[in-house]
Parts: structure tokens; sequence; C-alpha cells
């Protein structure tokens, strides 16, 4: 396993890192809920503060949907995030590391995530 790998890994947890920090900056405030829905590039968004009520732009989203974009809050996002950094980081702890027995498999599996992402490569694949 080379250190693109963890390279992949870790630009793929920044980006999920700016967008959680976005998505929560937005939600602490109606307006910057308004915002939010406004600039989403999906047209999903959300409106109201306290019971989040998901829609996408055209009526309300259906309630699985609904009920898994909320369990899956920025705040978890965030914690999930630094959850990533620390496994990466207890694997790969320096570019040009040593791997140990199951790091390959370890990477494989945090990789797999971002499987659809251009820059995934087929030979991650766990």
């Amino acid at each position: 396993m080379t250190d693109d790998i963890v390279a992949f890994i870790r630009a793929r947890l920044d980006e999920d890192l700016r967008l959680a920090i976005k998505a929560h900056a937005a939600t602490e405030n109606a307006q910057g809920v308004a915002e939010w829905y406004r600039s989403s590039t999906d047209g999903i968004g959300v409106t109201g503060t306290n019971n989040m009520i998901l829609t996408d732009g055209h009526g309300f989203l259906d309630e699985h949907i609904s009920n898994h974009v909320v369990a899956h809050q920025p705040d978890r996002a965030l914690r999930a995030v630094e959850a990533k950094r620390r496994i990466v980081d207890c694997v790969a702890p320096e570019p040009g590391w040593a791997p140990w027995d199951g790091s390959d498999d370890v990477l494989r599996a945090l990789a797999s995530e971002w499987s659809t992402h251009e820059d995934y490569r087929s030979e991650w694949t766990p």
C-alpha cells in the first residue's frame, strides 16, 4: 500500500469537514438555515429551526430519508471526520510509514466510503 491511499482518504476527510462545518454554521440560526437551503447544490435543504423539516424544494421528503439525514446531522459528521482522522493517524502516522498486519485492510475499508469518487483507484477495493 502506498501513501497515495492515505492522501486520498485525508483529502476526502478535508472535504467532508468543510461541508460539515458549513452545514453546522448554517443550522445555528434560521437565517443560516434559509441561506444553506438556497445555496444547496442538490436542492435539498432544511426549513425551521427546532424540528427541522427536510424538503427537496418541491415538497417534503420521505420520512425515512428525513430521518436518515437528521441522524447524520453536522455535529455527528464532524465527530465522524475526527474519528476517521484518528484511525488514519494510528495506521499511517507519517509519510513512508511501515505497514503492519491489517493496516492495508483498514485503509482500504476507509477509502471504500468514497469508491465512486473520480480519484478512487480500483486496486483499493477491499
